[in-house]
């Protein structure tokens, strides 16, 4: 294996911190310590040293330098971003590429333990996961899900025909749309019309005051977001201007709100259409378009009594609730959970989690060359990661 330039990047995040750490490998690691690190002149894998990081005779920063592995390096210094970038710019003075942490973890794991890349990119997503079951989601797609998977279609290709080939892809980008789900969240948009308690749920389902409740028709003039864990699923729940026709065809401030709703419509992955159900009647034409499996009825203000008719509405899920009281709010985070798919969901099987996955994927369903097929799942296990 040739020996690989020495890389460096900031480990923890952007922003003022009490402590930041900069990790630093390459063979020549521990010679370029040496000449900035007055600590010590010697590094034992597994000890932690004391010093003082130098350019010159200017001192930049006390730290403490961890010996993790041979030529491996963690550079514990103050959280202040100028300390940062005084002592990664001292580092590359010296010869050091600096990297993104996703591009130093890429060249890490595939330096150092030879990962494929569907492995490489569960170790990078497994930190953007937002649920536990996610994280084991994403952990089973580099040993028993996707790279199993992958590796099988290669050690048996001679053996599969193209049909097969794609039957599985088929079915893995079918489970995928429900993956992510669990992976990395759901948006769940709040609409209806005016007055209807659309902020009162957002409140309760967050369970503190994100957005101004009163009596006013239309209070809400901008979205407002609050993520919230409900089951195995970490939802986002966005709080939208009240949707009126009438308000988007004329000339008026609230236009722009009424156009960002719409817009946030045609995103979510599920659109809880709230309207108060202590009303005979409300206009839903607006709705009629959203497909029928990411939208639900919330009929709100159970509290006074349902007048609507749902045997009129053309809505496949409908919940009744009072946000105001607190009721049927449980009700209506299961029905959430069963609209996305998620539960029950085999963790195990195979899915696609990262963009290249999905794109070569989607390649492999479209081509009609057996051989073709063979250089896209071999890019799939193995190819260039870019981040």
């Amino acid at each position: 294996m040739n020996p690989m330039r020495c890389i460096a990047a900031i480990m923890t995040g952007k922003g003022t911190g009490a402590i930041s750490t900069i990790e630093l490998y390459g063979q020549n690691a521990a010679d370029i310590l040496r000449k900035i690190f007055t600590g010590s002149d010697s590094f034992i894998v597994g000890k932690v040293y004391l010093g003082n990081i130098k350019d010159g005779d200017n001192l930049i920063d006390q730290v403490t330098i961890g010996c993790e592995s041979k030529n491996h390096f963690a550079i514990h210094c103050h959280g202040n971003p100028l300390i940062n970038s005084k002592i990664t710019k001292l580092l590359n003075n010296r010869g050091v590429d600096i990297l993104t942490d996703k591009q130093f973890k890429t060249k890490l794991h595939r330096y150092l333990y030879n990962l494929s890349a569907i492995a490489i990119e569960a170790k990078l997503a497994v930190t953007e996961a937002k649920t536990i079951e996610g994280t084991k989601l994403v952990l089973a797609q580099s040993t028993i899900g996707l790279q199993k998977t992958v590796k099988f279609w290669l050690d048996s290709f001679d053996s599969l025909s193209l049909k097969q080939l794609q039957n599985d892809t088929t079915q893995i980008l079918n489970n995928s749309k429900i993956a992510k789900l669990l992976i990395y969240g759901l948006k769940a948009v709040l609409a209806g019309p005016p007055n209807s308690g659309k902020s009162t749920l957002l409140n309760t389902l967050a369970g503190k005051e994100k957005v101004i409740v009163t009596d006013i028709s239309g209070t809400t003039r901008d979205w407002v977001a609050a993520e919230c864990l409900v089951g195995s699923l970490s939802v986002e729940f966005i709080d939208t201007a009240g949707l009126d026709e009438r308000i988007v065809a004329n000339n008026s401030c609230d236009r722009q709100s009424q156009l960002k709703a719409k817009q946030l419509l045609e995103t979510a992955d599920i659109v809880l259409v709230v309207v108060d159900g202590s009303q005979s009647q409300t206009d839903l034409n607006m709705f009629a378009n959203i497909e029928a499996d990411r939208i639900m009825l919330v009929l709100n203000k159970s509290d006074l009594g349902i007048k609507i008719k749902k045997d009129d509405l053309n809505f496949p899920h409908i919940v009744e609730i009072s946000a105001q009281k607190n009721t049927g709010i449980d009700r209506l985070k299961e029905k959430i959970v069963n609209l996305s798919g998620t539960d029950p969901f085999d963790l195990t099987q195979p899915v696609c989690f990262t963009q290249r996955q999905e794109k070569l994927l989607t390649a492999l369903l479209k081509t009609d060359s057996k051989e073709i097929a063979r250089s896209i799942i071999t890019e799939l296990l193995n190819g260039q990661i870019v981040v």
